[in-house]
């Protein structure tokens, strides 16, 4: 596939009408060519150049493949042009405000008009100054010691200076953070897909040993902020909820107590957001709940971009939620209504269209069920690539269960084989273990039938799960384990897992 048209199959839909109203912003007569060609790459999959041509230019010459260049860089030009400036749009932090202002600083410094420049440059500084924004403040104290004038400057040089070195230590501080998140995504990496053993937490803990930020992470509510998230990233790969738990709610009321929040209102959605999703995958439901209302408060005063961002995957966490409270038809209905907006994200869209497949199973609506599988339309490769290993094997996994429903379980024991083949390393890591198990559990359900409502079975199955207690399960994991239970006491598997997930 060409590479702009990789770029442009990113595009939501809002995103499609927003950039051709974009490209047309200058009124110019007739079809631009530029346009059309975006329309081509949109609509048409895999198309030959020239195939293009002929659809371009109704030929293949010389110069129609020139011209054909000409237009690629001039759609690439206009595709980085809207999502620049789309992205300073939706700035969350407005730190593209700092970097705006410092742009007219530099030009009205270029035109001698430095009392004017100062104004805006004093300005940024505060902006900057109460957002923590250290890579921008250290610019902003450079352009302050080049262009230094007593006239106009609130400080002095030699404490133009010391802001300067303050903001590059804390600036260096947040780069190292970032540094150590790339090599615990590392070792993560490993984890996931070569299924060894290692100590996330002891790797994590002598990295910020290694780069000194024991003191800082206390002194600097940001810092704190982003080693909450680094943490989350070690906590999803081990899939342990539970020891994640207090240090997050110890963590955000440590902000709390701080400026931090009042200062950063997107910061405190995504925070939010990532307590209320851990106290869900917990089990506490209710209290999950609380949280997302304060998400809710929050993103009436929230900027276009966050709210863009987080209303969405505050309706899909709420829609889970209350499923797991038995409010089974309300969140079918509302999870229906969350994967129609039109500006969600594409992990959004995917995650809903999966959970309301769950939702129509829970009410046994089969077909509907399996429909909203296929209606995502996409192949296991691009799905891997987008969602990555885990989410494909949750998939295939929930495919060959449906298909079992549907009464088809020689496709659902065909399934399974290719799960056991396909993600072999995977099943072996010690984060799978019982999903491996499970999946063993279910091919001989499916080889004999009648199994499930021998003692013999019902004790292999309780045997075969090394259970550390309900209240520290993984979710996901109970709902396999609660499907199986279903069949043994030939009840409805909703009120199984209700029952499973509310111990």
């Amino acid at each position: 596939m060409d590479q702009i048209q990789q770029i442009v199959n990113t595009f939501s839909i809002e995103e499609t009408k927003d950039f051709r109203l974009f490209v047309q912003r200058k009124k110019l007569k007739g079809k631009r060519k530029d346009l059309l060609l975006f329309d081509i790459f949109l609509e048409q999959k895999n198309l030959a150049k020239e195939d293009i041509l002929q659809a371009l230019y109704d030929s293949e010459s010389a110069n129609a493949k020139n011209a054909y260049h000409t237009i690629r860089k001039r759609l690439l030009k206009e595709i980085n042009d809207f999502l620049y400036l789309k992205r300073s749009d939706i700035d969350q932090s407005k730190s593209g405000e700092v970097n705006k202002s410092l742009i007219l600083v530099e030009h009205l410094l270029d035109h001698q008009l430095v009392k004017l420049a100062w104004k805006h440059l004093i300005k940024a500084e505060k902006l900057a100054s109460e957002r923590e924004f250290n890579q921008q403040l250290v610019w902003i104290y450079d352009l302050q010691i080049k262009n230094f004038d007593a006239s106009y400057s609130e400080n002095s040089l030699n404490e133009i200076v010391a802001l300067r070195l303050a903001a590059n230590a804390r600036f260096q501080e947040d780069e190292s953070l970032k540094i150590i998140g790339s090599l615990v995504k590392q070792e993560l990496d490993q984890i996931i897909l070569k299924g060894d053993d290692i100590d996330l937490q002891s790797i994590t803990d002598a990295l910020i040993k290694q780069f000194e930020l024991e003191n800082a992470l206390f002194k600097r509510p940001k810092l704190l902020f982003n080693f909450v998230f680094l943490t989350r990233t070690i906590m999803l790969g081990r899939k342990d909820y539970s020891s994640f738990e207090g240090f997050l709610l110890n963590s955000y009321k440590r902000l709390s107590r701080s400026d931090f929040f009042t200062k950063n209102n997107a910061d405190h959605i995504k925070i939010l957001y990532v307590v209320a999703h851990t106290l869900y995958r917990n089990k506490k439901f209710d209290i999950a709940i609380e949280y997302l209302e304060k998400i809710l408060a929050d993103l009436d005063t929230a900027t276009k971009g966050t709210y863009k961002r987080f209303y969405p995957k505050y309706l899909l966490l709420y829609s889970a939620c209350e499923n797991m409270k038995g409010n089974l038809d309300f969140s079918i209905e509302l999870l229906s209504e969350t994967v129609q907006i039109s500006y969600l994200e594409k992990s959004d869209y995917l995650n809903g269209s999966l959970n309301l497949a769950v939702y129509y199973f829970e009410k046994e609506e089969y077909k509907a069920a399996n429909q909203t599988l296929i209606n995502i339309g996409k192949t296991d490769l691009w799905l891997e690539k987008n969602m990555g290993k885990e989410w494909r094997l949750k998939k295939h996994i929930i495919e060959a269960i449906f298909q079992f429903e549907l009464g088809n379980p020689d496709l659902a024991f065909d399934r399974i084989i290719s799960i056991e083949r396909g993600f072999t390393a995977l099943l072996k890591t010690r984060k799978y273990n019982k999903v491996a198990v499970f999946l063993s559990l279910i091919k001989q359900y499916l080889n004999e039938p009648l199994i499930v409502k021998t003692e013999s079975f019902f004790e292999k199955v309780e045997g075969s799960f090394d259970w550390v207690g309900a209240e520290f399960e993984d979710l996901q994991e109970m709902s396999y384990y609660a499907w199986l239970k279903s069949k043994m006491q030939s009840r409805k598997f909703y009120e199984v897992l209700l029952e499973l997930m509310n111990v």
